[in-house]
């Protein structure tokens, strides 16, 4: 909305809840979670990561019948592994072994996420738009490793909201049919606004 994109899904701020859609507290705590510019209010007490994906389904199969020959960007920026660390009970029961509490959420949510990434791709294979498809994850900043976050950038000195390498480096793939099967690592710096022009050059 506002940002040269035809819609919007999703919330306003940060670290709210993955079910409510609220955040805050006490006298400041607001539900935030819109449908474009209106307030969707249904979908509180769904998963968040659920409510992504069947919305991201939905666009996939929309495009598919009404303009599969024109280019479509989707950008999912996903809640997840952000803090309150919340996910399905199911995934939550997969590290039961864990004494760390929050690392067993951690992994929980970031299991979650996977189901999510895994709900994106099935989409695009329904819709016969994989072959054509460009899937760039990456995250935005290095894992939280304070008392409630739960995360461990060992051996990089550093968390989110340092400078240091372990809140400055992130996890990223790029995956495409068009690529062909041989995979490749690089280990060069890259920075998120490196993508675009990658991309771009890419397509020509």
């Amino acid at each position: 909305t506002k940002r040269g994109f035809d819609s919007h899904y999703g919330f306003w701020n940060g670290a709210e809840d993955y079910y409510s859609k609220t955040i805050g507290g006490g006298r400041n705590k607001g539900y935030d979670f819109h449908d474009n510019l209106a307030v969707d209010f249904t979908a509180n007490g769904t998963y968040s990561g659920d409510l992504y994906a069947d919305r991201a389904d939905r666009i996939f199969r929309a495009h598919a019948a009404e303009s599969p020959d024109s280019p479509l960007f989707l950008y999912f920026a996903m809640q997840a592994t952000h803090t309150p660390l919340q996910a399905p009970q199911r995934f939550q029961d997969l590290y039961a072994g864990e004494s760390n509490v929050n690392r067993t959420k951690l992994k929980a949510v970031a299991s979650a996420m996977d189901e999510t990434v895994g709900k994106l791709v099935a989409s695009l294979k329904a819709t016969g738009m994989y072959e054509n498809s460009i899937v760039l994850f990456l995250g935005d900043n290095g894992g939280a490793s304070g008392a409630a976050g739960g995360a461990s950038n060992y051996p990089l000195r550093g968390s989110k909201g340092t400078l240091w390498e372990g809140g400055v480096r992130t996890p990223a793939f790029l995956h495409s049919p068009l690529l062909g099967t041989e995979g490749r690592t690089e280990s060069s710096i890259i920075h998120v606004t490196d993508w675009l022009p990658t991309l771009l050059r890419s397509s020509t």
